[in-house]
């Protein structure tokens, strides 16, 4: 039977003892976690690295809105592209918003975009009250880890734990509005166009799940590598390939990119939920994920719980009006367009829209 949540009460007792240690940034409430994901999209055969060095460029500049840091990693999508990905993480929204408006930004995304290469960006921010991060390492140095202290958490390593430990979680504010995605007959293809989507439903849930093994030893990696990764694998390409059987609007699997620090990860999956119920509805009872569960409870017991590989989330769950898409001469399967409507930006629209 599907456990009943009821706002303010947990599954465990305030005293509750977690069976093993895992970690998460702690940071107030009150703060914002503020973070874009920026792709530029290639066909296999084009070299794309001039683009994605603008932008990376731009990114690293010492100006205004300059992010904390930036993350790499990219993927290949089921339409044979290739995404590579740029992560800022800023101080809070004012800072990415300042980015977004600085002169030599929007001169880049009013610039006309057509041919074989593309670029997307979704941005996002909400409170810390409506973000969870866990981690498996107390030095950990992915993420919020880079600029949040990092402690020891107390209520994990049961299902549900999630809800039980993040304010909005607990309280129901995260939740969404139970509804299904449905794929738009009318759909749009942002070959040769610039479209932005706005309009998003409240409270729409992003997961970010990187994993690595480069710290672990050779024993314990090659036992990740052989045992783990496949049935992680399995799931998360069941939800990139069954979004409205899942309500998971967007799913990609991606392999990281060293930066200028060792963030510890070396793959990683970024994923939008309709709602914060769907994705528990996955965690706690779909098929796919239980055998990810079962299987690294029996890998964790085998190392005695001292483990060194680098695992963990961060899922946020972001009120409406504070996720922002836009897709460059992108093709129609790419983020959230096969799902929403997207209008055509003109560049004063988009000028007005990011500086104010």
């Amino acid at each position: 039977m599907a456990h009943v949540n009821i706002p303010g009460v947990r599954r465990q007792a305030d005293d509750f003892s977690p069976p093993y240690v895992m970690y998460t940034s702690t940071r107030p409430a009150s703060d914002i976690y503020a973070v874009s994901l920026i792709g530029v999209q290639s066909a296999a055969e084009e070299d794309a690295s001039a683009k994605v060095e603008e932008i990376h460029a731009m990114l690293r500049a010492d100006a205004l809105g300059k992010p904390l840091h930036v993350e790499r990693s990219w993927n290949v999508d089921p339409q044979g592209y290739r995404n590579d990905i740029l992560m800022p993480y800023w101080a809070d929204d004012q800072a990415m918003k300042l980015f977004m408006a600085r002169e030599d930004v929007v001169a880049w995304r009013n610039a006309p975009c057509d041919g074989p290469i593309g670029w997307w960006r979704e941005s996002m921010y909400a409170p810390m009250s409506s973000v969870d991060s866990t981690y498996t390492m107390s030095d950990t140095s992915h993420g919020i880890s880079r600029y949040a202290p990092i402690t020891p958490m107390q209520f994990h390593g049961y299902m549900g734990s999630m809800r039980d430990r993040v304010p909005d979680f607990l309280s129901g504010k995260a939740d969404g509005a139970e509804g299904q995605i449905v794929r738009r007959a009318d759909q749009s293809d942002s070959r040769g166009r610039h479209l932005m989507i706005t309009g998003l439903p409240h409270n729409l849930c992003f997961i970010r799940g990187p994993m690595g093994s480069s710290r672990a030893p050779a024993e314990e990696k090659q036992a990740f590598i052989e045992e783990i990764v496949p049935v992680f694998k399995d799931a998360a390409n069941y939800l990139r390939d069954d979004p409205t059987g899942s309500n998971c609007i967007s799913l990609r699997v991606a392999e990281t990119i060293p930066t200028d620090f060792d963030s510890g990860v070396e793959g990683e999956i970024f994923g939008w939920f309709l709602t914060l119920q769907d994705l528990e509805r996955f965690t706690e009872h779909h098929p796919k994920h239980l055998a990810i569960l079962s299987r690294i409870g029996q890998f964790a017991a085998r190392f005695n719980f001292h483990l060194r590989q680098n695992g963990g989330h961060e899922v946020l769950v972001v009120p409406q009006g504070q996720v922002e898409c836009e897709y460059s001469n992108c093709h129609r399967e790419t983020g959230f367009l096969p799902f929403f409507p997207a209008e055509e930006v003109r560049p004063l629209d988009r000028i007005a829209a990011t500086a104010s």
